[in-house]
């Protein structure tokens, strides 16, 4: 399943069905029943701190290890996976 990522977009309306985007100056509705919003530009690898006792092995990715946007945090998860054909 390929999900878009609507990277450096605003959004400007989200409804409960929707959300309504202004991406690089075009504006047009994104049918949605869940929404994720990235923001922020401080790594916060708190969570990780703490689950490095309890499992085995573990990758720190994303705004774990520095600020990034969520497209950088895909890539480095895929790396990880060992998943090739990813441009980052």
């Amino acid at each position: 399943m390929r999900v878009p990522i609507y990277e450096h977009s605003q959004a400007l309306e989200i409804t409960s069905s929707n959300v309504v985007v202004n991406w690089g100056g075009e504006i047009f509705a994104l049918p949605a029943n869940s929404v994720i919003l990235a923001l922020g530009t401080q790594s916060n690898n708190k969570l990780a701190q703490e689950l490095k006792e309890l499992v085995p092995e573990m990758y720190e990715i994303g705004g774990c290890v520095k600020p990034a946007d969520a497209s950088t945090a895909v890539c480095h998860a895929a790396m990880v996976a060992g998943i090739t054909g990813i441009i980052g």
